[in-house]
């Protein structure tokens, strides 16, 4: 499962990234095709279901902050396309979906650090992971 969610958002990153150089080479807007791409992002977390997986205290501690890290890590993509794609076409204000994933990125954060995904896993310590 990682490895296909990993692939599908890498890819779908690396084409919107060209698309955008294409197009400011072009003149052309940018933000239709972000606007896109953040929805097929969105939507591999959809397809995945990654939340239920990090909410699954049957699944591996372990693994659960790998996907909690491809969580965060698709987010941050969001938002660094909404943040290139807003200086690129000169918009000065911040859009739903680039406020909905840094809530998702700092829900996730809070969930491992106070516990909510660790499956009362209380101490902090090398399995950890990505999450520090």
């Amino acid at each position: 499962m990682l490895l296909c969610v990993w692939l599908s958002y890498t890819s779908r990153t690396i084409e919107q990234i060209n698309a955008i150089d294409d197009a400011k080479l072009q003149g052309l807007s940018v933000s239709p095709g972000v606007d896109e791409c953040c929805r097929q992002l969105e939507a591999v977390m959809t397809d995945w279901n990654t939340e239920a997986v990090l909410n699954n205290t049957s699944v591996k501690y372990q693994i659960r902050c790998i996907v909690a890290d491809h969580t965060m890590n698709i987010y941050a993509t969001i938002i660094g396309l909404k943040r290139l794609a807003n200086r690129i076409d000169e918009i000065s204000t911040v859009d739903a979906t680039t406020i909905r994933a840094a809530r998702k990125i700092v829900g996730t954060l809070l969930d491992f650090e106070t516990g909510g995904c660790t499956g009362g896993r209380g101490s902090k310590g090398s399995e950890n992971y990505f999450i520090q």
